[in-house]
């Protein structure tokens, strides 16, 4: 090779290394003379490789280099220079294992059987893997303890055994054990079927130097992994795009048919060709004679493109044919050959305007190589680059994690405005959807475990009670689907909107009695008696957002079981009235419990109460003063009405128009001194801010010779009471308060403040003892809640447990009803049904009884029983007359009728 042929080869690489926007990894290889082997301070060891053969000696000597010796030295350089970190540090499994195996003898073992050799080599290749392993990470940590230790060497003994025998079948998928795996393809691909990998591995450890067809193959072999590598290095990354876009070079000088240069070029190409896969390598090899199997073909031949732009023109022909040839498996698929001539010398006349046919050929050849010497790459496309792909993962990272962070941020906020908006409650919550806060109570309907808290804490234990038995009930009509199922709705104000002015006592005596009543549906037995559930309801203070519940309803009405009527309805205002309409425009019935004014049956021809009206309350006042109080000795027949001056309290002026057009009436012998509105304590309205306050009215009673007939709020009767025990307790008027007194009476501390001032009031339900023995709905109530027949316990005063047990035996004998005329149960049916309650179908309740008097127009009993009580020295009440009809009652001789 003269100098020209070596300087070929060194203007290549120094235009590669020089290459922009980035150099092009190259390996250099000279077959003879032979370069000095180099080693670059990256390179890492690698015990694996297979040792490399001494210079080869003449081709007719004792020992002639195989195929595997001709290959073996190029590959190595090219692993070696094309692995270092500077150039992208490209790994080299499959060609390592194979150059592994291809060094391997059984000669030294003793390994006659195939069992053997088996054995043999899967230890070796096991200490393979040990080895590797432990370069890369190290010994094991002392950990201190003999235990921890042991463990975890188990751990590391067992999992890479497992791990390793799994790895050599070639079966693992993805990176796991990527050689074996393309072993055993080849493996497949030497038999033409199905080989395992230990054995294809074990065939390559025995084979004979000897055998030149065998030694081809394991040439092939050898050349076949290093191109599979390389192309495991240059695939297509779905996250990273092109991680390397300059195709590694080769390049070999003095190639010539003795040192084996041209072998070397064969193998790859009979590769190439077996394979039929993408490989990135280009080689470039230099030489001065024609390669064998291009000796055919006249690099001569006319045809061939001529001039300065030959190269390229050739090289676009050559990418033409090469699909086909390939295919084909042409031998001279993968060879395109330039002839360089040798260069012109410099011409003595090259001078400005010489124009001579050597000089533009001089000319023509310096600018070709000036060109050549600053080669460039064209540049990768923007989203190639590496920068690129950076800052573009960087914000699609940042726009995954903005976009996840703002939906969740929205959602949090979102929940967070639901949770305020529904009482605290998850969306996930069974009663999130029909609770709401409406300014600081929560209102609405609760079936499953929600708690409405008054601040004493005394309503939840009851609101759980009920929710365990409406539990029980849905168990028992799910054994028993032929009983009647249906849910009723009992609706209180059981949240204050500010401080509350009271406590919660009548509205816990109310629920006490629903389940008491609920309780002995339960413990029936009967496999024909009706069961109810019962959905709780918060209207707020006074009922004030009654209305919305009733929205709520029209909703819940069509879910099963379905709500057939609304009880309770607490206090006799104008967003009752609101509240009754509602429900009648949604097509539910309605039914007060301790309601009594006179206007709500006008307000619906759906809406029924077990309470009786003012009207019937005022008549027996009006009669118990006159056939009792008239023969007072220095009473005077005078009458003072006291009523609350706000407005929406319904209740309170239609009592005191009652009271005014009854104790005046004729035949009384009374005569309305004066009825007077008062502002009650809570009121923080701007109207009548002229009225008196009930402390006022209190101090002016003092004196007053007649009776004082209060048809005010128990809140506001304390005040009244206050007053006169200040300024008259050595002589209080008379006083007569109405059914509302008995919520007061029922709390003892309240009722023993003022003992120097007595009273009289009317009840709708007044028990004569705690728990009455004779007692239905105590009987149950002993049952569940047996504190409550404790003897400090009087809130069976006030009458409301008797009223709400009542209302839902009420229910409980419609639904009967319905059953027996076999329609589906509905809010429709239970109306007509409610309608029918007279006769032999009427209610003998805890309250007496309750009989519509079978008239479609009529909506409150007939004769409802109330009693006349008094209270002396704050003790407990004790009555003083009774009027209706009541079992264990007698109803005075003087009692009104009817009403």
């Amino acid at each position: 090779m003269d100098e020209y042929d070596a300087e070929i080869p060194a203007l290549i690489a120094e235009s590669l290394a020089d290459a922009r926007p980035g150099r092009v990894p190259v390996s250099r290889y000279s077959f003879a003379p032979r370069l000095p082997r180099q080693t670059h301070p990256d390179d890492p060891p690698e015990p694996s490789d297979p040792p490399e053969p001494s210079d080869p000696p003449g081709p007719d000597g004792p020992h002639a280099r195989t195929a595997v010796d001709e290959v073996l030295p190029v590959l190595r350089r090219m692993r070696a220079e094309l692995g270092r970190e500077s150039v992208g540090r490209i790994r080299f499994p499959r060609y390592r294992l194979v150059g592994w195996l291809l060094a391997q003898s059984f000669a030294d073992e003793d390994a006659d059987r195939d069992a053997d050799r088996d054995r043999v080599l899967l230890q070796r290749l096991r200490e393979r893997e040990r080895s590797r392993r432990d370069t890369a990470g190290g010994d094991l940590p002392d950990l201190g303890g003999t235990a921890a230790n042991l463990a975890v060497r188990w751990l590391r003994i067992l999992t890479p055994r497992v791990w390793f025998r799994l790895k050599v079948t070639g079966r693992l998928p993805g990176p796991f054990g990527a050689e074996f795996a393309w072993l055993r393809v080849e493996a497949h691909r030497a038999r033409n079927g199905p080989e395992s990998v230990l054995a294809f591995a074990e065939r390559l450890c025995e084979a004979t130097a000897q055998n030149r067809a065998i030694q081809e193959f394991h040439a092939k072999l050898l050349v076949g992994a290093f191109l599979a590598d390389l192309r495991q290095a240059y695939r297509r990354r779905r996250l990273r795009a092109l991680r390397r876009t300059a195709y590694p070079v080769a390049l070999l000088e003095g190639v010539d048919e003795r040192n084996g240069g041209f072998r070397f070029l064969d193998l790859l190409s009979d590769v190439r060709n077996e394979t039929a896969l993408f490989d990135p390598l280009l080689v470039i090899a230099v030489s001065d004679s024609v390669p064998p199997r291009l000796r055919d073909c006249s690099l001569e031949d006319p045809a061939r493109p001529t001039g300065i732009d030959a190269p390229l023109q050739s090289y676009e022909d050559w990418s033409g044919r090469l699909a086909n040839d390939s295919r084909e498996s042409l031998p001279t698929a993968w060879y395109l050959s330039f002839v360089i001539s040798t260069p012109l010398p410099v011409p003595d006349d090259v001078a400005p305007g010489a124009d001579t046919l050597q000089t533009r050929y001089f000319l023509e050849t310096r600018n070709a190589l000036e060109r050549a010497r600053h080669f460039t790459l064209d540049p990768p496309p923007l989203w190639c680059r590496r920068w690129f792909i950076r800052v573009a993962a960087v914000l699609i990272a940042a726009g995954v994690l903005l976009g996840a962070t703002i939906p969740l941020r929205i959602s949090s906020q979102d929940d967070a405005r639901w949770r305020t908006a529904h009482c605290g409650l998850d969306r996930h919550h069974p009663d999130a959807a029909t609770l709401s806060m409406i300014g600081n109570e929560c209102v609405g309907l609760s079936e499953n475990r929600y708690p409405f808290t008054d601040p004493q804490g005394t309503l939840v234990p009851v609101e759980q009670q009920i929710y365990q038995q409406n539990k029980d009930a849905e168990t028992q009509h799910e054994k028993n689907p032929s009983r009647p199922y249906a849910a009723i709705v009992y609706l209180l104000g059981l949240t204050s909107s500010g401080p509350p002015a009271g406590s919660f006592t009548s509205e816990r005596s109310e629920l006490l009695g629903v389940a008491a009543a609920q309780h002995a549906q339960l413990a029936a037995g009967t496999h024909d008696g009706p069961l109810t559930r019962v959905i709780l309801a918060n209207g707020g203070e006074h009922v004030q957002h009654g209305p919305a519940v009733a929205d709520m309803l029209s909703r819940r009405s069509r879910e099963s079981p379905p709500v057939v009527a609304v009880l309770g309805l607490d206090e006799s205002r104008d967003k009752t009235v609101e509240t009754i309409r509602r429900l009648t425009v949604t097509g539910i019935p309605s039914i007060g419990v301790t309601l009594s004014a006179d206007r709500l049956a006008d307000a619906s021809k759906m809406y029924f109460q077990v309470s009786p009206q003012n009207r019937r309350e005022v008549a027996v006042g009006a009669a118990f003063v006159k056939n009792v109080l008239a023969s007072r000795a220095g009473l005077a027949p005078e009458v003072r009405i006291l009523y609350s001056a706000d407005p929406s309290d319904d209740y309170s002026s239609n009592l005191a128009a009652d009271a005014e057009k009854l104790f005046g009436a004729p035949g009384v012998g009374f005569r309305i001194e004066a009825t007077e509105a008062f502002a009650p304590d809570s009121w923080t309205s701007a109207e009548h801010v002229d009225a008196p306050s009930a402390d006022d009215v209190g101090r002016q009673a003092c004196g007053f010779p007649g009776v004082i007939f209060y048809a005010g709020r128990n809140i506001d009767f304390e005040t009244v009471l206050h007053s006169i025990n200040l300024h008259c307790q050595s002589a209080p008027p008379v006083i007569i308060g109405n059914d509302a007194i008995s919520r007061y009476v029922a709390e003892a501390t309240k009722r023993r403040e003022f003992p120097a001032v007595p009273y009289y009031y009317l009840s709708f339900s007044a028990d004569k003892e705690p728990c009455e023995p004779e007692s239905a709905l105590y009987a149950e109530l002993r049952g569940i809640f047996p504190a409550e027949c404790g003897p400090n316990n009087d809130s069976f005063l006030d009458g409301s447990t008797s009223l709400a047990y009542d209302s839902v035996q009420t229910v409980e004998g419609a639904l009967r009803n319905i059953a027996a005329s076999q329609v589906p149960i509905g809010p429709a049916a239970m109306w007509r049904e409610l309608s029918d309650i007279h006769g032999a179908n009427a209610i003998d309740g805890e309250s007496g009884l309750i009989d519509f008097g079978g008239r479609l127009e009529q909506q409150t009993p007939t004769d409802k029983f109330i009693a006349v009580m008094e209270v002396v020295d704050g003790g407990l009440p004790q009555s003083r007359a009774s009027c209706g009809r009541r079992h264990g009652w007698h109803a005075n001789a003087w009692c009104p009728v009817g009403g």
